[in-house]
């Protein structure tokens, strides 16, 4: 089967399937809300946390905390974490070049001119002298 086959035999499915998903009777409709009744719900409430009782301003931030909890969720965790993750993207992996090298050499190889085994035969060839002139 040839390529303009494929080609046509693909285009034909693609048509065939939008041509029956556009002929689906849609259930999706938009409805219209009924603004009175929405209206006339509670609206629900939201549940505040509490103030930061004794909170003692700048000087919080002068205390480090040696929590080991915290030091690995803090911000600095996290700027290690990004970090770690940019150093780990840049290495590649080994069985992805593994397998990109390996897909060149098999190209190559499909393209590589056919070697014949046969020996090329060539006409006899006589042995001339040549001489040179005195």
């Amino acid at each position: 089967m040839g390529v303009a086959k494929r080609i046509f035999w693909v285009m034909l499915g693609v048509l065939v399937l939008l041509l029956w998903v556009s002929a689906v009777d849609s259930s999706a409709t938009p409805i219209r809300p009924n603004l009175e009744r929405i209206l006339a719900q509670p609206q629900e409430t939201v549940p505040f946390p509490i103030a930061r009782a004794g909170w003692d301003g700048a000087s919080a931030a002068s205390h480090r905390a040696s929590n080991p909890t915290l030091e690995r969720i803090g911000p600095e965790a996290s700027a290690r974490d990004a970090q770690r993750s940019l150093k780990n993207a840049t290495i590649p992996d080994y069985r992805a070049v593994a397998g990109i090298i390996l897909v060149v050499l098999m190209l190559r190889r499909m393209q590589a001119p056919k070697k014949t085994t046969a020996p090329a035969k060539t006409a006899p060839t006589e042995k001339f002298e040549v001489r040179r002139a005195a």
